[in-house]
């Protein structure tokens, strides 16, 4: 597979979510010494009253908030779209006493 684009954002909303951002960051400190996980997976939420073009973000099958509304449209866009795979990994620390999830986005082209 060709990869054809690759970035990177933090994860919004997880202020909102803290028992989920605990619980994840739990999980990963356990099963890793880096802090980083490949158990990321996106959803699409086309019936999010906010933001008809909103994705979740689940890391352990844990929600734990949603890809920036803001300055990513190229990466919203190619999210929804079915012309790519997209494989996810994320980085989790601390920022300001909270879990900070940063997840990496590698774009492919299908086959």
């Amino acid at each position: 597979m060709k990869e054809i684009y690759k970035t990177f954002t933090s994860v919004a909303g997880t202020e909102h979510r803290k028992k989920n951002a605990e619980k994840v960051y739990d999980l990963v400190s356990s099963n890793t010494t880096d802090m980083h996980t490949d158990k990321v997976r996106f959803e699409l939420e086309p019936e999010n009253k906010y933001d008809k073009y909103a994705i979740e973000i689940y890391i352990y099958d844990i929600f734990v908030g949603y890809v920036p509304r803001r300055g990513l449209r190229k990466l919203r866009s190619m999210l929804h779209s079915e012309k790519y795979i997209c494989k996810l990994t994320a980085d989790i620390d601390f920022f300001e006493d909270e879990p900070n999830f940063i997840v990496h986005f590698t774009f492919y082209e299908k086959q």
